[in-house]
């Protein structure tokens, strides 16, 4: 029998899942893999052991990067910075013309590739995007079961000791250059704490190119002032933008950002 907190999770699944008493029912499973049939056409594989789900009901159920805002003006080149397994791709998607996502973790991009790799206009990266071209080493959080706390920012209370992955890293201008984005109509990042990086390194040129963002900021312990959102926002309303925070209560210096140009 369901029970009512299911029930009002189904309600809300129905909008965008063509099989929401199947994910109603078993997302409290936490073992092996669940197909949810979006009603887009596209199917996610969530896995049951990490984050998934979560992200899932982030992105799809609460809309935290205020997708259903920006409305038709959504329609081009979307950049997603740290694509996880694809589950904001898979929301932007069937409205964008193209969606271009980088995501570094081993673990995370097979997923992506499964879930998002049958979209023919939606490109796959595996590689870091940061403030300098080069290599990154990419930090595991203590507990696996969070896969959206890879970090290139390791703190002793959340990431294990000398357990990462290394690999490439671009920069924003590189990511805009390789794949010619001349506009892009959202810039969607979360990056773990990469934010501040990527985007002090892009250059003028290429933030004229953006009309939006929608980001995730986090507490870093580097970095100094540099590495506030404050610091950021200033950074961005000099270029053209109007900034809003969405602090996480109780969290120092962590939650969302959003910008638009003015």
């Amino acid at each position: 029998m369901l029970h009512y907190k299911d029930l009002r999770y189904y309600v809300k699944l129905h909008k965008w899942v063509r099989n929401p008493w199947h994910v109603a029912r078993h997302r409290r499973d936490r073992s092996g893999e669940m197909r949810v049939q979006l009603r887009s056409g596209i199917t996610l594989y969530l896995r049951g052991a990490c984050q998934d789900f979560t992200i899932f009901d982030r992105i799809f159920l609460r809309d935290e990067y205020h997708v259903r805002e920006y409305g038709d003006s959504v329609r081009g080149t979307v950049v997603d910075l740290g694509a996880n397994v694809g589950i904001f791709a898979a929301r932007i998607a069937p409205q964008a013309q193209r969606v271009i996502c980088y995501e570094p973790m081993s673990s995370n991009f097979a997923q992506l590739e499964k879930n998002m790799g049958a979209q023919p206009h939606v490109t796959l990266v595996r590689a870091a995007v940061g403030e300098k071209a080069g290599a990154a080493r990419i930090h595991y959080p203590q507990d696996e079961r969070i896969s959206g706390g890879f970090s290139q920012f390791p703190s002793d209370a959340l990431h294990q000791a000398g357990a990462y992955e290394e690999m490439p890293m671009v920069t924003l201008d590189q990511v805009f250059a390789e794949h010619h984005v001349a506009a892009c109509d959202l810039l969607k990042i979360d990056t773990e704490g990469a934010e501040y990086g990527i985007l002090y390194g892009a250059s003028d040129e290429t933030l004229a190119r953006v009309q939006r963002i929608s980001g995730e900021y986090h507490k870093l312990e580097e970095g100094g002032a540099r590495a506030r959102i404050e610091a950021l926002s200033a950074h961005l309303t000099a270029r053209g933008f109007h900034v809003t925070l969405m602090p996480k209560r109780g969290l120092e210096n962590h939650g969302l950002f959003f910008a638009e140009r003015v």
